[in-house]
């Protein structure tokens, strides 16, 4: 977490860029992830970690849905477009919650400096399931420089290959739906 506060990850999300950003991800393929994830919640209710805009509140219904994020601009921007939906202003490194039955994490662990202790906080959150998305190195052209850099923006990107999360998830129940929204991002599905 400290790498992360010092780089102001928790500020890169400014109000300019959550107006890019916002655009982007009305593309029919991100949109189609959405639906995907929706299909894959179980359970009563949501924690959406990384939540950004909200983007998976058109495709819930009966669910109680709790959005976390730490962009005040994607919040602002959230809360202005679903104002009955509950958001939090926090990030995952210092968020105190009930379980929820499923955790959803979209586009949010490759945010990270690494991937603990942050998965290990969405799993403890996730009652019944944990929804992520990964980006995995080595699938796109050109991918001979490091593993983790910065982004952009400033924001933090990390990669991982498949080797290693086969060897971080050992044990757990998961199953893995590959190249979805793009041909380096898995969508990785944990029942606990």
């Amino acid at each position: 977490m400290e790498r992360w506060l010092k780089t102001r990850q928790d500020r890169v999300w400014s109000e300019d860029l959550a107006a890019k950003l916002e655009g982007d991800l009305t593309a029919q393929s991100h949109q189609d992830v959405l639906k995907r994830v929706v299909s894959l919640i179980v359970g009563n209710s949501v924690l959406d970690v990384g939540c950004g805009f909200g983007e998976l509140i058109p495709y819930l219904s009966h669910v109680e849905y709790v959005g976390v994020d730490s962009s005040e601009a994607m919040l602002k921007r959230a809360r202005t477009k679903f104002p009955k939906a509950f958001f939090l202003d926090a990030n995952l490194y210092t968020l105190d919650f009930h379980k929820c039955d499923t955790v959803v994490a979209i586009d949010f662990l490759h945010h990270q400096p690494a991937l603990e202790p942050a998965f290990s906080k969405l799993l403890a959150l996730a009652e019944k399931r944990l929804i992520v998305t990964l980006w995995i190195w080595g699938r796109t052209k050109g991918q001979d420089g490091p593993r983790q850099y910065h982004g952009m923006w400033g924001e933090f990107l990390t990669w991982h290959t498949e080797k290693e999360l086969r060897q971080k998830f050992k044990g757990l129940t998961y199953r893995v739906e590959k190249s979805i929204g793009g041909l380096w991002s898995d969508l990785y599905i944990f029942d606990v």
